[in-house]
């Protein structure tokens, strides 16, 4: 689930950047979703600790929001950026819903790969762990090792986009 989540993270960081505003994330993230108002905690979650330039608060319902821009859909909703950059500041803004298109960030490319970039600590840990991972008796000195990312390729093509 962390590649849904990473989606979220983008698609904040992106709709927070067209309205000039900063994003705000949870420490934790919960591995499953859990519906608004169920007291019950999630079973696990996982730490976003890897995302060292961003802003993080122990929990979101210790910021005082303003407002709330729901996605209503799976799909792309343009109204969601327009609607943001219309409110006022200093308000601050909840988004609230999947956000699993690429169309909230792809924009914003440059700045992503930037900001979601891995600490030279962090980087170097997972290549050893993939690494390890590849080549358990060692001897994977000789490899090149590259780490990827899946895309939706299906949420591309029905939203008539490209892969960026």
């Amino acid at each position: 689930r962390l590649g849904n989540w990473l989606f979220r993270v983008a698609a904040a960081m992106g709709v927070a950047w067209d309205s000039g505003r900063e994003v705000i994330l949870p420490e934790t993230v919960p591995c499953l979703v859990q519906h608004p108002g169920d007291p019950t905690p999630p079973p696990c979650s996982f730490a976003l600790s890897f995302l060292s330039q961003v802003p993080r608060v122990r929990s979101l319902a210790s910021v005082p929001w303003q407002q709330m821009l729901e996605e209503g859909t799976f799909k792309f909703n343009p109204a969601i950026s327009e609607s943001a950059a219309g409110i006022p500041r200093p308000s601050n803004i909840l988004l609230s819903g999947y956000f699993q298109s690429f169309r909230y960030f792809s924009h914003h490319r440059a700045r992503l790969i930037q900001t979601l970039a891995l600490p030279p600590h962090h980087e170097r840990a997972a290549r050893a762990r993939y690494l390890a991972l590849l080549c358990p008796g060692g001897g994977g000195a000789q490899w090149r090792v590259d780490l990827a990312a899946g895309t939706r390729r299906g949420a591309c093509t029905r939203e008539g986009g490209a892969l960026p």
